[in-house]
């Protein structure tokens, strides 16, 4: 057993695919670790013109400082300038700073400034932390009589001055990174505020080291990881510190189990879908790379964080760039939350990849476990999600979604580098909580089944089951649901590049496979095929065959909608109660 992943529960399952890393050797990404800085870079140079006389960075498309805009240009701007890029962009740095110790200044004195500053704590500090030696004398004694002046605990509107323990989450963990690297840098005393939070958020984490959210939505187990990650990483040893390294580290070890091959962050619940999400995972990467001394283990999660920065060049080479994984135009709002604007999001991107690169090193690169073990991992009930792994198939299962964000049944089908929206990347909700066009009528949809009830048909997609059973197959799994006294089998077998799925629902007199086909992702409109055997369609470049016998076909009227694209639900009928399908993709 290795000494890094002897702890964790899932220790076998590494082992058996670092042993397989081994002898199969370096796999590099053909990213070098500058790349976060270029990338990052053109962001930042784009986003200097939105930047007013008043140091506020206005989003392009919404025309104002919707929320935290200025923040995060001043988090990636930092961490550029401390990497010796972007030098001529210094002034603006210091604009946008005064900006923010603005905000910290009148909330310290007691004017309410309308926005969390848990949020641009963090980012002040990193740019304090990376550039502050090239910032002018002047600017460097104001930051130290602002931050001298602020009392945490009335500051922080998220913490336990104002909230109990059971509602303080993910945007308190902003200020404990904050506050860490302030008092690293000497511009904060030790008044025991972070000290006194940490213990509250050690609860919050599952057996594999997963933070648990309220509604448990994955992006923040990995923002309040990676923000108690950069607590560490300031230098905190106080209490709760060695049991945080040990459930941050298991949490990283489920983290490199959960990645694809595509280096795509997974789906579920708010948030999702964003370039920043594959940069929340990168940090995160890079930092436990440059920790461990098992050179293997070690090569898989800086290849785990290259290939998740790779994977968003798609949307970054658009014109203009996206901040979220679709073609849509930015100015439409496809898929986005309300808190989630262009200029905030795309600028957090940016800022998490220069923290990418100053944690990272150089080193070889070996395959992550996805990519050389067929494997299945089921996330406890509270995050009722279902991987499984097998060669460049990865698939993943929401259990019991939750309706504003996801939708119940298979929600990913990843066929090694074909477009991730193909088939599906995430869910299309029936009650969609981030913004979609209004002619769009919100239907769930999953790559899953239906039945016949009395006078209509229950949709798996729509269902909250009451329990699930999930069965390990070789080169398969089943997958059994329990819901209002019925049970749904699903089945799927994998048999080189085909899927095999197979839907039963005892006592049903008929039943329909529920098959998703993209319409549209904003700028390229798919063929779709539809024939007595299934359905084809093209798109980008490639091909997704859906074939059965035995069944009618139909293409059901209306749409339905995910973040990425929009889609149209063909349904494949038969009598009795089971259907099965075949699900091919390939190019061409």
């Amino acid at each position: 057993m290795r000494q890094d992943t002897s702890s964790y529960p899932l220790s076998s399952v590494l082992d058996e695919a670092l042993e397989r890393a081994r002898k199969l050797g370096p796999r590099p990404s053909g990213v070098p670790r500058e790349g976060y800085l270029d990338r990052a870079e053109r962001i930042v140079r784009m986003a200097a013109s939105w930047v007013d006389e008043g140091g506020a960075v206005v989003d392009p498309w919404r025309g104002d400082e919707a929320t935290y805009e200025t923040g995060r240009f001043v988090g990636a701007l930092g961490g550029l300038v401390g990497a010796g890029r972007c030098l001529d962009l210094v002034e603006l740095l210091e604009r946008t700073i005064r900006r923010l110790l603005d905000f910290f200044r009148r909330e310290a004195m007691g004017e309410d400034v309308g926005t969390a500053l848990e949020f641009h704590s963090k980012e002040l500090a990193w740019a304090i932390w990376n550039a502050g030696k090239g910032l002018s004398e002047e600017l460097v004694s104001d930051v130290r009589s602002v931050c001298s002046s602020w009392d945490a605990y009335r500051l922080y509107r998220n913490s336990l001055a104002y909230r109990r323990p059971s509602e303080l989450h993910n945007v308190n963990t902003f200020a404990l990174a904050g506050e860490a690297m302030f008092r690293a840098l000497g511009l904060r005393k030790d008044d025991g505020f972070v000290e006194k939070h940490v213990p509250v958020h050690l609860g919050r984490f599952d057996e594999l080291g997963m933070y648990r959210d309220p509604g448990c939505p994955v992006v923040y187990d990995w923002v309040s990881r990676l923000n108690l990650h950069t607590l560490l990483r300031a230098g905190y040893h106080g209490p709760g510190s060695e049991e945080l390294k040990k459930v941050l580290r298991r949490g990283a070890m489920t983290q490199l189990l959960l990645h694809n091959s595509q280096g795509l962050a997974w789906f579920g619940g708010r948030s999702n879908q964003f370039l920043f999400n594959e940069m929340e995972l990168a940090p995160i990467c890079e930092l436990v790379a440059a920790e461990l001394e098992d050179p293997f283990l070690a090569g898989a999660f800086r290849r785990a964080a290259r290939i998740s920065l790779r994977a968003l060049d798609r949307w970054l080479d658009m014109d203009p760039p996206r901040h979220i994984k679709n073609s849509f135009h930015p100015a439409v709002e496809w898929g986005c939350d309300s808190y989630g604007p262009y200029a905030v999001y795309l600028l957090l991107a940016a800022s998490l990849m220069t923290f990418a690169y100053h944690w990272g090193t150089d080193g070889p690169e070996y395959p992550i476990p996805s990519e050389v073990l067929d494997y299945t991992l089921e996330l406890g009930p509270d995050f009722h999600k279902l991987f499984a792994s097998f060669g460049d198939m990865n698939l993943q299962w929401d259990l019991k979604a939750d309706p504003h964000y996801d939708a119940t049944g298979l929600g990913r089908v990843l066929w090694s580098d074909a477009p991730p929206e193909l088939v599906l990347s995430a869910p299309c909700p029936s009650e969609p909580k981030f913004s979609l066009p209004s002619w769009t009528r919100p239907r769930a949809l999953s790559l899953s089944c239906a039945w016949y009830e009395g006078r209509d048909w229950t949709r798996l997609a729509e269902s909250c089951p009451e329990g699930w059973e999930v069965q390990r197959k070789p080169r398969g799994l089943r997958v059994v649901y329990r819901l209002r006294g019925r049970e749904v089998h699903e089945e799927v077998e994998v048999e080189g590049n085909l899927l095999r799925i197979t839907w039963r629902v005892p006592g049903a007199s008929k039943i329909r496979a529920e098959v998703p086909v993209i319409a549209t992702d904003g700028e390229t409109s798919s063929e779709v095929s539809i024939s007595p055997g299934g359905v084809v369609v093209r798109y980008r470049g490639w091909t997704y065959a859906v074939g059965a016998d035995g069944v009618e076909v139909h293409l059901l009227p209306g749409s339905a909608a995910n973040r990425n694209a929009l889609y149209r639900l063909v349904a494949l009928e038969a009598e009795g109660d089971a259907v099965a399908c075949t699900l091919e993709v390939r190019r061409g």
